[in-house]
């Protein structure tokens, strides 16, 4: 290596990259709160504060799943390959999970930054860090433990990560993560208590109202194991609604959001999830429907004389759409009367013909207002602009 490079390593180490971050507290809390009642939004969250920290990558976990060998809940910037190899060995070398224990610092609430798990020298001689956090560029480590009092709660630990060539975390930053720390730990426990409230009380509705929702029971592993006879339409009919292959769910329409897997993952830490998936209605028109996906407590397999029954999956018989948000969404983006009555018919699996003879216009009128529509949204697909206006209006 030549003097020239030596220089520029040294630059490299005493002068890290330090990016301004464009966002503030108060946006990022009224994120947090909005994904506690939406947790499909959780990833879009976390990345955010992720830019507000100016991290290059995060993980969230539960404490409890970690220790069965699961996976994050969510990840942003980390290979799989690493998130493999942790699990089935660089865990066990962690040093600064290590410390962190050692030190009794993974409390609800409290945030750490790597030094305070373990000082930097110490930590620059380790195995951890030299064939493990160096290869995949990983510097330095804030962490937050992020769960309540109440029995049962899930215990999430969320970190954040910063690469070779950027600043370590220093006491501003744990003033950032910190002041976040109670609202995030708010609304996770909101979203838990919401999801065990909500959840017997959606199914139970639901069984009772059985000639108008389909109702699967599945296994943990995807087995359809129940379903009731409007369910059993869906898997007949030619739209696709339900994807079946040996009796396993394997997915929900040709899209869905969120994804089965990522809804199950969900489902999994204690949350009730909302989802919306598309179908085809015929060769040329697709269909939008909803679905609630419920992780089943012990209690309510035995009730439903299923004791192996892990999920409920709801599927709705109709979008019902809150004409308040539908209104404050077309004031946003400026839509007229008549776009908005558009809309509204496209959310209830209208099609262009339809639309046309229920208000009296012609064919081309309504394709004018549905172009009008992407243009003034931004979406440029149908389908996606039917997805965004139900993910905004639908009623809870």
């Amino acid at each position: 290596m030549s003097s020239k490079d030596l220089d520029k390593s040294a630059t490299l180490r005493h002068s890290p990259v330090r990016i301004r971050s464009p966002l503030d507290h108060d946006t990022l809390v009224k994120s947090v709160y909005q994904s506690a009642l939406d947790p499909a939004q959780w990833a879009d969250t976390l990345t955010k504060v992720r830019h507000y920290l100016n991290a290059s990558a995060f993980s969230l976990f539960s404490l409890d799943a970690h220790a069965d060998g699961q996976p994050p809940l969510f990840t942003e910037n980390m290979s799989s390959a690493w998130l493999d190899s942790y699990q089935t060995y660089w865990g066990q070398h962690d040093v600064w999970v290590r410390g962190a224990m050692q030190k009794n610092l993974i409390l609800p609430g409290n945030t750490v930054t790597g030094n305070m798990m373990l000082d930097r020298r110490t930590l620059e001689k380790s195995h951890f860090y030299n064939d493990g956090l160096v290869q995949q560029d990983i510097r330095d480590v804030i962490s937050s433990g992020l769960w309540g009092q109440e029995p049962g709660s899930p215990r999430l630990i969320l970190s954040f990560y910063r690469g070779l060539k950027s600043a370590e975390f220093d006491a501003p930053d744990h003033s950032k993560i910190s002041a976040l720390t109670d609202h995030l730990n708010r609304a996770i426990t909101m979203s838990w208590k919401l999801g065990m409230q909500g959840r017997q009380a959606e199914l139970s509705q639901a069984l009772l109202d059985g000639l108008n929702q389909a109702i699967f029971l599945i296994d943990a592993k995807r087995r359809i194991i129940h379903t009731n006879s409007v369910a059993q339409h869906l898997l007949s009919d030619k739209t696709r609604r339900i994807i079946v292959r040996h009796g396993c769910l394997i997915g929900l329409g040709v899209q869905s959001n969120p994804s089965l897997e990522e809804a199950l993952k969900l489902a999994d830490h204690g949350f009730s999830i909302r989802m919306a998936f598309t179908h085809l209605k015929d060769t040329r028109n697709v269909g939008i429907t909803g679905a609630h996906l419920l992780r089943l407590t012990e209690p309510s397999g035995w009730l439903l004389d299923k004791p192996q029954a892990r999920y409920a999956l709801i599927i709705e018989s109709a979008n019902r759409v809150d004409n308040s948000s539908l209104a404050a969404l077309g004031k946003l983006f400026k839509l007229t009367t008549a776009e908005q009555t558009v809309l509204l018919h496209l959310m209830q699996e209208a099609t262009l013909e339809e639309i046309a003879v229920s208000l009296g216009l012609s064919v081309h009128t309504v394709r004018t207002q549905i172009k009008s529509l992407r243009e003034k949204t931004g979406v440029r697909r149908i389908t996606a602009l039917v997805h965004m206006a139900l993910a905004a209006t639908r009623t809870p």
